[in-house]
Order: structure tokens, then C-alpha cells, then sequence
């Protein structure tokens, strides 16, 4: 059986490049090469990754080789060391260790070549692992002790500079701070000018933010992102205290968090009070004064959040954007019994919106054309398994997943031990069930199916789904996301409708690799 590369840059990697340069996963390559050739080993594939180690669910290389592992696509790994396959908590520790373990791959490394059906290969494996994972927590301690250090003393420790500066290292010291961008600077002293009065077109009316927008749209100032200024992003920018020469730390701290067993990252805004302010060795914008001002004229007319209980109306939220600026299309309520509708929130953006329904009339009969369901229970789906036992699998797959993920909840006291052992309990209570389900599923493999070849329509399940939220869910299933495209009316264009949504599937790699005739997205109109 054939042999893979796996090749990642890791921090120390970088800080290394800093002071020498040169390509970290090319050299590592060349020695791996060289590696393969002493040893014969037949390498077919090389995978390589430039991010953290931290987590394997940032990781979708990882993930990918972790898959084919399981599966058996190659006999062995070819890695510097084993710290570069994974250097997370316990959890993902376990998972690595668990695929090579159970699919017999070995892990090929120039000091040694590690076996983990062999039982002290494993043992040593696993130390590795845990020592790459004590020497991580030092890097990252360190590294955040030296970040709020410099923050301290008045550098941007940022990896983009915000609009209106530059970001430059500091000559003969160590550490980066801001230098002003001449037009981009110009632009936020308007910003701060129309919102706080100071300079009036002569209307006498003082601007807000969505004016704000386009005027600097209509001027030709592009956005950081290079396109059209929204509200939000003037928002933003007048309440950014590093206009007026501070530094502000702990403004959206990273917070981590368990659901549906694994940890997800949010970022929420900080209170004020959490923030750390230092004045910083870069040159303000504007005034402090000005930027007083115009804090308290955003405090007198505060945004009101929606309330987080709300339920989701658009069955395309976070699925439809605009084919030519890339936002997201937003769904507007019906006034007076006419149907809901959907447009663009870019200011000027020539993407005419359209009825609600009509896009999911669109979406549906693309769906209907690629995406081949046969019923659930159709003996068309039954192959040497019948397809519940493949289901009970999954299930039965997520519960152990579930179970190994509780002591690292445990370890970063997630969970007390109370219920701790109130979860594991109820756990172990689900794999029997499923266990014997799934034997006595598979005790009987010849059963009779029901008739029930028609396939399922893909509009039948969308139409029979519940409720807005729930029709979204199904269309996440299929779609990464849907471009709307959209650019005459039907009373200018002869009763022609001029809608376009070419789709971007969520179809599985083999598929892909499979059959060349199917395209990454598809378009589809009406």
C-alpha cells in the first residue's frame, strides 16, 4: 500500500522564517523525500497546511487525511515529528490516535517509525502527543505574556492595521506600531467631521451613518474589504478609540464553549470596563475632543439589538448573496398581505430584488434536478447493509465521539463532576440501546422491505418542513451557499424574468473526483 506526506508550519516555524528566511515546508519536504527514498517507501500524496495546531477542527487538511486513514487509503504517514499532527487537548490527541491505531497506519518520522498496534510504539506515540501539548500551553502563555506587554506599552500587536493607518515595525526595536495612510487618513477625518457637524455641506443637517456610506461610495473610497461602505462599518469606525491616538486590548476576546460535543469560538464585544486602554506610540486622527463628541452623539440614538429568542423567518438566511458585492441578501416582510421579498443592503449596488418565493421556487428546481432521493426505506438504497444499520452506525459513532470528548470537557472545567458523571451516565445508556439495535438490525438482513420505491421530492420535504428555521437547516444540508443575480424587472423586460442563481453544492470529494462532469456550482434560472 502506498504512503502520504503530511507538511505543516508551525509557530516556531514562523519565528524561525522571521529571522532566516526561507521556506519552512520545503526544506521539510526535501528531508521527507529523502526519507522515503532510503526507506522505499512509495509516497503518492502530499498534503501540506499552514495553520495552528491548536484544534483539528480548524485543520481541514487534518481532517481529510484523518478520513482517508480510517479508510484504510494508506499504509503509513510520512511526518517530521509527531507534535506536527497534533498538538490540541485530549480530545484531539484521542482522535488521532484512535485513527492510526484502529486502521493500522504507521507514523514515519527520521528519528523513528512508530507502529500503534505495537503496544509500547503506542505508549510512546501518546507521550509524544501529550508532551507536544504541555510545550503548545508554554508557546501560546508566553507568546500572550509578550502580546500584552507590547500592548501595554503602546504597539499594535493587531495582524491588520485598521482603516486610515499603516502597520510598520519599528526601526532598530522590536514590536510594530501605526502610521498614518495619507488618503485613507483624509477619509476617517470626514467620517468624524459630518458625524459630529464640524463640516456641514450646507444643508444644516447633520448626516447619519447610512449617508455617511455613500457619500464616501460616491467619492470612490473603497472600504477595507474593497467594497461599498456599510452603516455598520462607519459605526465601527466611530467608536474606535485608535483614531484618537489609544490602544485598545480586550475589546472581543476569543470564548470558547461546548456544543453538540465539540467546542465552538465566539468572539462577543467586551464591556468597557473589561477593555484595556493605553495610549499608543502612533500619532491620533483626530482630536480627543471630536472623538468625545461624537461618542456621545452614538450614546443618545444606541442601536437596539433584537432580541436573541427571535426564530428565523428567511429560509435563505446566511445561503443567498449578491452576485456582484457579496452581501447577504436580506429578506423584507410583506406589507398589507403582499408576499415577502428579498434585496441587496448594499447602498447603489444594481441587483434588483425579487419576491421571496420566486428564489425558492428557483432553488428547489435546481435541487429537484441534481440531488436524486430515493425514500428512506427504498430497497434501491438497500445494498449488503441495509441502510438502518448504516444509520444506527453514525449515530452510534457520534455517542463514542461524544463520550471521549467528556474528560477534556472535564479537564477545562466545563463540567463539574456532577454533571460530568450525570452525561457520561446517560451516554453509556445510549450506546446499549444502540448496540442492540444495531444487532438486532443486522440479525435479520434479508428482511422485507415496503414498497416504497418512488423517490422523495425535494420540494414535498421542503414544503413539509415545519417551520422557516427548519427549511433552512435542509437547505444548509445541500447548499454551501447561492449567488442571486439579478438585473431587470419583468414590467422593463418583456415578462421575462431575469433571475440567475448559479449553486455551490455540498456534494462529498468522491464525487467530485468521480464524475469530471460534475461542476463545483451550477446555475440555474427562470
Amino acid at each position: 500500500m502506498p504512503y502520504c506526506m503530511y507538511l505543516r508550519k508551525s509557530r516556531a516555524d514562523a519565528e524561525a522564517e522571521a529571522r532566516c528566511p526561507g521556506d519552512t515546508l520545503l526544506r521539510h519536504e526535501q528531508a521527507l523525500t529523502e526519507l522515503a527514498a532510503r526507506l522505499t517507501l512509495p509516497i503518492e500524496a502530499v498534503y501540506r497546511e499552514l495553520v495552528s495546531g491548536e484544534s483539528i477542527d480548524a485543520r481541514p487538511v487534518m481532517r481529510r487525511l484523518l478520513s482517508e486513514v480510517e479508510r484504510g487509503c494508506w499504509e503509513g504517514v510520512l511526518v517530521m515529528e509527531v507534535e506536527r499532527l497534533a498538538r490540541g487537548d485530549t480530545v484531539d490527541q484521542g482522535v488521532v490516535a484512535r485513527a492510526f491505531k484502529y486502521a493500522g497506519a504507521k507514523i514515519v518520522t527520521p528519528l523513528k517509525t512508530f507502529d500503534p498496534s505495537d503496544e509500547f510504539d503506542e505508549e510512546y506515540f501518546e507521550f509524544g502527543l501529550f508532551m507536544s501539548r504541555r510545550e503548545y500551553k508554554v508557546i501560546n502563555r508566553r507568546l500572550q505574556r509578550g502580546r500584552l506587554a507590547s500592548v501595554r506599552e503602546g504597539k499594535f500587536v493587531g495582524s491588520r492595521a485598521p482603516f486610515g493607518y499603516r502597520r510598520i515595525r519599528r526601526e532598530g526595536k522590536n514590536g510594530f506600531i501605526l502610521e498614518p495612510d495619507p488618503q485613507e487618513a483624509d477619509a476617517v477625518r470626514l467620517v468624524f467631521g459630518w458625524f459630529a457637524g464640524e463640516i456641514s455641506d450646507g444643508g444644516g443637517v447633520r448626516p447619519g451613518l447610512r449617508e455617511i456610506a455613500r457619500r464616501l461610495d460616491a467619492l470612490g473610497i473603497s472600504s477595507p474589504g474593497g467594497c461599498v461602505w456599510s452603516p455598520a462599518a462607519i459605526g465601527c469606525m466611530l467608536r474606535n478609540p485608535v483614531y484618537a491616538g489609544w490602544i485598545r486590548w480586550n475589546f472581543r476576546k476569543t470564548v470558547k464553549s461546548p456544543a453538540d460535543g465539540s467546542i465552538k469560538a465566539s468572539r462577543p464585544r467586551s464591556r468597557p470596563e473589561n477593555w484595556i486602554l493605553v495610549r499608543g506610540l502612533h500619532n491620533p486622527l483626530i482630536s480627543p475632543g471630536l472623538f468625545e463628541k461624537t461618542r456621545l452623539l452614538l450614546q443618545s440614538r444606541p442601536i437596539k439589538p433584537g432580541p436573541v429568542s427571535r426564530s428565523k423567518k428567511n429560509p435563505l438566511s446566511g445561503l443567498l448573496y449578491c452576485a456582484l458585492c457579496g452581501r447577504a441578501m436580506i429578506r423584507r416582510p410583506g406589507k398589507s398581505g403582499s408576499p415577502d421579498s428579498l434585496f441587496c443592503p448594499s447602498p447603489g449596488c444594481p441587483t434588483v430584488g425579487g419576491y421571496l418565493s420566486a428564489a425558492e421556487d428557483c432553488l428547489l428546481a435546481a435541487l429537484e434536478y441534481w440531488y436524486i432521493l430515493p425514500h428512506p426505506l427504498s430497497p434501491a438504497r438497500a445494498g449488503s447493509v441495509p441502510d438502518s444499520s448504516r444509520l444506527i452506525r453514525r449515530r452510534l459513532d457520534t455517542v463514542v465521539r461524544q463520550k471521549d470528548s467528556l474528560c477534556g470537557l472535564l479537564e477545562r472545567g466545563v463540567y463539574d463532576e456532577e454533571t460530568f458523571l450525570r452525561r457520561r451516565e446517560t451516554l453509556e445508556t445510549k450506546e446499549t440501546e444502540l448496540l442492540v439495535l444495531l444487532r438486532d438490525t443486522l440479525r435479520v438482513p434479508d428482511a422485507p422491505l415496503p414498497d416504497l420505491s418512488s423517490p422523495v421530492s425535494m420540494a414535498a420535504l421542503y414544503r413539509a418542513a415545519p417551520s422557516p428555521e427548519e427549511k433552512n437547516r435542509l437547505l444548509r444540508s445541500l447548499l454551501e451557499k447561492a449567488e442571486y443575480r439579478k438585473e431587470g424587472r419583468l414590467r422593463f423586460n418583456g415578462g421575462r424574468e431575469t433571475l440567475v442563481l448559479p449553486l455551490y453544492p455540498r456534494l462529498p470529494p468522491a464525487m467530485l473526483s468521480a464524475n469530471p462532469a460534475v461542476r463545483k456550482n451550477w446555475d440555474t434560472w427562470r
